[in-house]
């Protein structure tokens, strides 16, 4: 297992660091194998060789607008290479620049661009190629915080349109899945009206863009704007559900189920865009669940790791970006800290899933004090009581949203059901909201970002069954050394 961690991580380590992460990973494994009195020449060559593959990689994001029209710009001719994610600009997507216009006349470009679009008809589509006008800001225009976002996608730019006109309607694959997120979207919130249909559409699609500003900005203040964002947590949800309600026993009744499983998870991952967080969790569930088919156990860590350094192999800019690491560092904690299989006592399963947004808000509070300066320590409180309620809330209305596509009237009569927990998720946003007290930090240096990282570091750690075993197996070794005297005596 300690293999698969380790080729893993060495393949984010050395895109993320470069050729600096060459002599780390060595020494971490030389130590690792002193622990453990055994030697792998075997895989130090094989992270080494994974670490220079990553090395060579590895991608730096634009520091600069290397494209000095794209300043003086009004319009573009570009396509649209990522699925365009609901916000409250409007549809957020990259858009691959192979003209750049000022007034009517347009000159060959090479760029990428964030572009938001407002209007949506017909719905814009991953791989359509349009004739944009907008107005642009470059990267030295832009805020600290969003600048480090637009450049960790690659981009030199980030601009609103103001018109757009379809020149090529791209995949049809890609068209038909535009086009059912935005009529599901309509159609549940006017069947759940208000914050509960904006909520209901935000944690099956990611479009949140519906809520009320007061709303938005409680779940801001609550630390759980994470609930409307796509995410890994809706996977294991859907998983979760299902296992709960069906244990088949039979060899056959067992393959079928986890062909639906699986079959769930990817419906929902191709339906939100391969959004990464999504795309990582079908992975590691998919694989899990095949694992257990081949005599292999399945464990979440390695396959966690090993699907990290894949995708930062495949997308190496994705290391720079914080939303990647608070997925990837969330992620991590929990397949340590929480149990590798459900328990089948109800009330102890409620309880260690009660007790993931605490571990997880834990896990990625250095990321957020060093990203944003604040963080709530009353969205703990609020994640774990929340959390609760999404147990029900995001199964429910995941299969209400199918329903709503396949027969919208019988889903409007029962559109009340799925309103309760919804309700019930806003309650306690608004409640709370008030009492969300925020702890700030101006000026975030690394011996202060050590302090807090170890303390957490090492209560997630020994939290973990991988505590245990390490201290099981320094122990064995320990113990099975031969006292000097005893060999002195022999001798």
């Amino acid at each position: 297992m300690i293999n698969g961690i380790a080729i893993g991580l060495a393949a984010l380590a050395g895109v993320w660091l470069e050729w600096r992460a060459l002599p780390i990973c060595l020494c971490v494994l030389v130590i690792i194998q002193l622990i453990e009195r055994r030697r792998q020449l075997g895989l130090l060559l094989l992270c080494s060789l994974v670490v220079i593959v990553g090395a060579v990689r590895s991608q730096e994001p634009p520091s600069t607008t290397s494209t000095p029209e794209l300043a003086i710009s009004t319009g573009a001719i570009g396509t649209i290479s990522s699925f365009p994610i609901p916000s409250g600009n409007g549809h957020r997507a990259l858009v691959f620049v192979s003209e750049i216009c000022v007034a009517e006349q347009c000159i060959p470009a090479d760029s990428k661009v964030i572009v938001y679009f407002r209007s949506q008809n017909p719905p814009l589509s991953r791989g359509a190629t349009l004739r944009i006008n907008w107005r642009l800001d470059t990267l030295e225009d832009l805020p600290t915080g969003y600048r480090s976002f637009v450049s960790s996608q690659g981009a030199e730019a980030s601009a609103r349109s103001t018109s757009v006109r379809l020149v090529s309607a791209g995949n049809p694959l890609f068209r038909m899945l535009a086009s059912a997120n935005q009529q599901l979207s309509s159609r549940m919130e006017e069947l759940l009206p208000g914050d509960t249909g904006a909520l209901a559409t935000g944690i099956v699609t990611g479009d949140d863009s519906g809520l009320s500003p007061e709303t938005e900005s409680n779940f801001k203040a609550t630390g759980t704007s994470h609930i409307t964002a796509v995410s890994g947590q809706n996977v294991t949800l859907i998983i979760g559900f299902l296992s709960f309600w069906f244990r088949p026993t039979q060899l056959h009744s067992r393959i079928a189920f986890h062909v639906i499983l699986i079959l769930s998870v990817w419906s929902f991952t191709l339906f939100v865009g391969m959004e990464s967080p999504a795309l990582r969790a079908a992975i590691v569930a998919t694989l899990s669940i095949a694992g257990s088919h081949v005599g292999r156990r399945p464990d979440p860590v390695t396959l966690l790791a090993l699907t990290l350094g894949v995708i930062a192999l495949l997308q190496p800019l994705s290391v720079h970006a914080v939303g990647f690491w608070l997925s990837a560092t969330a992620s991590m904690a929990l397949c340590l800290a929480l149990p590798k299989s459900r328990n089948p006592n109800t009330r102890r399963f409620l309880m260690e899933f009660s007790g993931a947004p605490m571990i997880a808000s834990l896990a990625t509070m250095p990321i957020t004090l060093a990203t944003f300066g604040v963080w709530s320590p009353i969205g703990i409180i609020t994640n774990m009581l929340v959390s609760l309620v999404m147990i029900i809330a995001f199964p429910v209305t995941y299969f209400f949203a199918l329903l709503t596509w396949i027969s919208p009237s019988i889903a409007n009569t029962f559109s009340w059901i799925v309103a309760i927990p919804l309700d019930f998720a806003l309650v306690i946003v608004n409640r709370m909201a008030p009492a969300a007290l925020q702890l700030r930090i101006d000026s975030y240096s690394l011996y202060l970002h050590f302090l807090i990282w170890l303390p957490i570091v090492i209560g997630i750690w020994l939290l973990s069954n991988e505590s245990q075993r390490w201290i099981r197996r320094f122990l064995t070794n320990y113990r099975n050394t031969p006292d000097e005297s005893e060999s002195a005596n022999s001798l």
